[in-house]
């Protein structure tokens, strides 16, 4: 975006220019010779018009461009924050309730994130925007674990994990 505003300064130099230069060439202009023997270049309206603009463009482009800022830039959100908990209602079902919690290893994109309980929550910061894949496996018994992808949007993001026995 940044380009379009150094561009249209550039086009609007080039076009006074090639208009100053046709009009050199060509001998349009008209002198008017003063009694000081100083001569006047009578220039017509829209050439002035487009001098003072491009005069101005380039002030107001050096004031933007050299740092103090008028118009601040838009920063555009690029990660978001994922709240992940594990549902092992299913596991429950096949597997006995154990008198102690279940804790699960957390993993997203196959990278190992954290550890937590069952009914915890890991709070993951900066994830990169899209879709992602998270799992959970059982820390003791191999055969329970889960996935899930879920896309990731700015913001904060809710992923849960159900965890099944799989024989």
């Amino acid at each position: 975006m940044l380009s379009y505003f150094l561009i249209l300064p550039i086009i609007l130099i080039l076009s006074s220019l090639y208009d100053i230069c046709d009009i050199i060439k060509n001998k349009k202009r008209r002198e008017i010779k003063i009694k000081s023997g100083v001569k006047i270049v009578n220039m017509n309206k829209n050439m002035i018009k487009k001098v003072i603009l491009v005069l101005s463009l380039i002030a107001l482009f050096s004031i933007v461009l050299g740092g103090c800022t008028i118009i601040g830039f838009i920063t555009i959100p690029t990660t978001g924050t994922v709240y992940i908990t594990v549902d092992d209602s299913q596991r429950k079902a096949f597997v006995p309730v154990p008198t102690y919690p279940y804790h699960y290893n957390i993993f997203m994109d196959g990278s190992y994130k954290a550890t937590i309980e069952s009914g915890e929550t890991v709070e993951l910061y900066n994830v990169l925007l899209g879709n992602h894949t998270f799992e959970a496996r059982d820390v003791s018994y191999v055969y329970c674990y889960g996935s899930v992808s879920e896309e990731i949007s700015s913001g904060v993001n809710y992923v849960t994990i159900p965890v099944e026995f799989h024989y």
